[in-house]
C-alpha cells in the first residue's frame, strides 16, 4: 500500500481555500472580512508548510512536488487576486499583470518539461515575487477589516498595487533571461529532426534498379 504523500496533500488544500476566499469576497459581507482574512493567511501558510514537510519527507520524488506546488501557486494567486479585484482592493492592471505573469512562467515551464528538461529553476526575483504577492495581498485585503481600515489610506493602496506590478515584471523578465530558449520555442516553427529529413530524402529519391 502506497504511503500518503503529506506534502502534496497540504499543497492540494490551497485549491478549495483559495476558492472559498474568492466566494467570500464576491459575497461582500463586511461581517465576514476578519474570517476571510484569516482564511487568506491560512492559504498562504499551507504554502510554507508543504515546503517544510517536503524537505523532511525522505524517499519522495521532488519533481512531482515541484510541479504540483507551482500549479497550486498559479491557481492560488490568480484566484486570490481575482477575489481582491472583486473586493475592490486591487487595480485591474494589477490583476492582468498577475494573470499574465503566471501564464508566461507556467507556459515556459511546460515547454521545458515537454522538451525533456527538469523543472525550470526559479530566479531570485520569482521567489521575491511570491513574498511580495503574499504580503501585499494580505495588507490590501486587511483594510476591509474595521480594525485595519487605516491601511486603506492613501498612498498605501496605490503604492502596493504599483509594487505588485513591478514585482511581476521583474520576475518574468529575470525568468525569461535565464529560460528564454524554452519560451521562444512556443513561437518558433517546428523543424524536422535529422532522421525525418533523411527519411524524406530517401522517399523523394528515385529508386535504383
Amino acid at each position: 500500500m502506497r504511503r500518503l504523500d503529506l506534502p502534496n496533500l497540504v499543497t492540494a488544500t490551497r485549491y478549495p481555500s483559495a476558492l472559498v476566499f474568492l466566494l467570500a469576497c464576491a459575497a461582500g459581507r463586511p461581517s465576514w472580512s476578519a474570517a476571510t482574512l484569516a482564511l487568506l493567511l491560512l492559504t498562504y501558510l499551507t504554502d510554507l508548510l508543504d515546503g517544510f514537510l517536503a524537505r523532511r519527507t525522505p524517499g519522495r520524488d521532488p519533481r512531482a512536488g515541484q510541479v504540483m506546488d507551482s500549479a497550486a501557486d498559479s491557481y492560488t494567486f490568480v484566484i486570490v487576486f481575482t477575489g481582491l479585484f472583486v473586493a475592490g482592493v486591487v487595480h485591474p492592471i494589477t490583476l492582468c499583470a498577475v494573470i499574465g505573469g503566471r501564464a508566461v512562467l507556467d507556459l515556459t515551464r511546460l515547454v521545458g518539461l515537454a522538451r525533456g528538461e527538469s523543472y525550470l529553476r526559479p530566479t531570485f526575483y520569482t521567489k521575491a515575487k511570491g513574498f511580495v504577492y503574499c504580503s501585499l495581498s494580505i495588507v490590501l485585503y486587511a483594510k476591509t477589516v474595521p480594525a485595519f481600515a487605516w491601511l486603506g489610506r492613501d498612498p498605501l493602496p496605490v503604492a502596493a498595487n504599483t509594487a505588485l506590478v513591478l514585482a511581476t515584471v521583474a520576475a518574468v523578465g529575470s525568468f525569461l533571461a535565464v529560460h528564454r530558449q524554452h519560451f521562444l520555442t512556443m513561437f518558433a516553427p517546428a523543424t524536422p529532426s535529422i532522421t525525418e529529413r533523411l527519411e524524406h530524402v530517401e522517399t523523394q529519391s528515385p529508386s535504383r534498379a
